[in-house]
């Protein structure tokens, strides 16, 4: 204290004050002398006001960027409207839209019973807001990427703490990240339901390329393991042929514009019986016409 100082007249001291009205001053002191004798204090006074301002600002954002790194947007939301109040305001909001209308509203509030303050609708059309609305002051930034506006934050104070254009800016820069974190959210939405659309068109590819290769397999045993006239074996070949140009099954072009045909279980379960059928009546008489046209399972996969 400076009592304990006056009292104690070779100590010097140093420690940072913070006024009512938000000004930040370093003060300094030390033994004032004259001839080797203590004759008084010096005091030393230098506004930090503007440096501290912006170390919490900095701070605040590195914060806010590593609660919004989370993949849980809704978490990292509410994360960062709890560091917001009471830094910028006692009360905040975040609104994210879909479509023009409502999907997710986050918010804290010092005073929970207290009404929060809603979202102005000039910053839903990508204009900040600095103003005194309903005896409190609204300080709200909309949340845009690419020229899209997803949202808006909002924070309200009272008039005593009244909101600045410093405060804009930092709510401003604070929007930014937001914006990015819920678009890059929608982004991995969307890359995890084409990762499923990619497994599902694989699964369907799989089960609709297992008859042509079935009947490519019996065809192949066929000209292997017996002598056979030129005209069977032509017809044999042709099979092969005519099952290896799969381009009616699967047309060329972007996946997702073609819906890939799948055979009844009927057909499925008719030629598994065919395959097995030929089968048979290769091993009793080599009958093998009965293999032209079989569309069912390999020999090895009775």
């Amino acid at each position: 204290s400076v009592r304990a100082l006056y009292a104690s007249a070779e100590r010097e001291s140093f420690d940072v004050l913070h006024f009512k009205d938000g000004r930040v001053f370093e003060r300094y002191s030390r033994p004032q002398r004259a001839r080797f004798a203590v004759i008084g204090r010096v005091w030393s006074f230098r506004d930090v006001t503007e440096r501290e301002r912006l170390l919490a600002r900095k701070t605040f954002l590195v914060d806010a960027s590593q609660l919004l790194g989370s993949l849980d947007v809704d978490s990292a939301l509410d994360a960062v409207t709890r560091a917001a109040v009471p830094y910028l305001g006692d009360a905040c909001v975040i609104e994210v839209r879909e479509n023009g209308e409502s999907r997710r509203r986050v918010s804290h509030s010092l005073d929970a019973r207290a009404p929060l303050p809603d979202v102005p609708e000039e910053t839903l059309w990508g204009r900040s807001t600095l103003a005194h609305r309903g005896g409190a002051s609204i300080l709200a930034a909309p949340l845009v990427v690419q020229d899209r506006s997803l949202g808006a934050i909002v924070l309200s104070a009272p008039l005593e703490r009244a909101h600045t254009r410093a405060d804009l800016e930092t709510v401003e820069e604070l929007a930014r990240r937001v914006a990015l974190a819920v678009d890059n959210a929608r982004l991995v939405r969307e890359a995890q339901q084409a990762a499923r659309a990619r497994d599902d068109f694989l699964s369907i590819a799989a089960h609709e390329i297992r008859g042509p290769l079935a009947s490519i397999h019996l065809a192949a045993q066929t000209l292997r393991l017996h002598e056979l006239p030129d005209d069977t074996r032509n017809k044999t070949l042709d099979l092969v042929v005519r099952d290896l140009r799969y381009d009616d099954v699967f047309p060329a072009g972007p996946v997702h514009r073609h819906v890939v045909p799948q055979r009844p279980v009927a057909d499925h379960h008719a030629g598994r019986v065919r395959a097995r059928l030929a089968v048979q009546s290769l091993e009793r008489n080599g009958d093998i016409e009965q293999l032209l046209g079989v569309d069912g399972l390999p020999r090895d996969d009775r």
